[in-house]
């Protein structure tokens, strides 16, 4: 199946592009859908600015939805992921969400560390960080649900409005940002940017993507 995210719902369409009604189509009917995500063992992850905020559906259709009756930061999801320990980091524009294997919510806000709390995008690198990129405050590096590194435009970081976090094979990791592109140098712990003033010929970058022959293709604000 195919899932796609829109301002008016979610829609559904099989291996033949015809769309499918379904239980989860229904349920997010009218909602304005931030982001759609599949784990690794097969969840569908949805997050939206409605009151169905948070939308976890397991691959035998069992649905949970949840809120800031729950727990959640925010009424307004933007995007969310599973990580590797089993955990959902739900980031809302009021402040990061972690929903525990236990089913507890903790949540992050501008009292823990971030100075702010609209969070963009998540990424979880192979040490276990979670990269989580706000907008307007760069990017926080979390480590057992810890911040223990800060980076922005004072720092090297392109911009502080951060869209997308990418890992490039053979390319290391790389971030989108409002005003150019930054590959992530782990060794020197600094970044190499791209924007219009050294030739990339924008500075808004939404998404970059890399196909099987290794070209990245982006969008942005040209």
């Amino acid at each position: 199946l195919t899932w796609l995210g829109a301002d008016n719902g979610l829609y559904c369409y099989n291996k033949d592009s015809q769309f499918v009604e379904n239980e989860i189509t229904e349920l997010c009917k009218g909602s304005r859908i931030r982001h759609v995500g599949m784990t690794s063992d097969g969840e569908l992850l949805i997050s939206s600015y409605s009151d169905i905020s948070q939308v976890r559906v397991t691959p035998d259709n069992k649905i949970t939805v949840w809120t800031m009756k729950d727990g959640l930061a925010g009424l307004k999801c933007r995007v969310s992921i599973k990580t590797s320990d089993g955990k959902y980091y739900v980031g809302t524009t009021q402040g990061l969400s972690i929903i525990e294997k236990d089913g507890s919510i903790n949540s992050l806000t501008r009292k823990d560390g971030f100075e702010n709390e609209f969070i963009m995008s998540l990424y979880e690198d192979p040490k276990g960080q979670i990269w989580v990129g706000t907008d307007g405050g760069g990017i926080y590096v979390l480590k057992d649900e810890q911040i223990v590194k800060h980076f922005n435009s004072d720092n090297g970081l392109a911009g502080n409005v951060i869209f997308k976090t990418l890992p490039i094979e053979g390319s290391g990791f790389w971030i989108t940002t409002g005003t150019g592109i930054s590959k992530y140098n782990e060794e020197s712990d600094t970044f190499s940017n791209l924007n219009s003033a050294n030739g990339l010929g924008t500075d808004s970058v939404f998404q970059m993507i890399c196909d099987y022959t290794q070209t990245v293709w982006m969008t942005s604000n040209k």
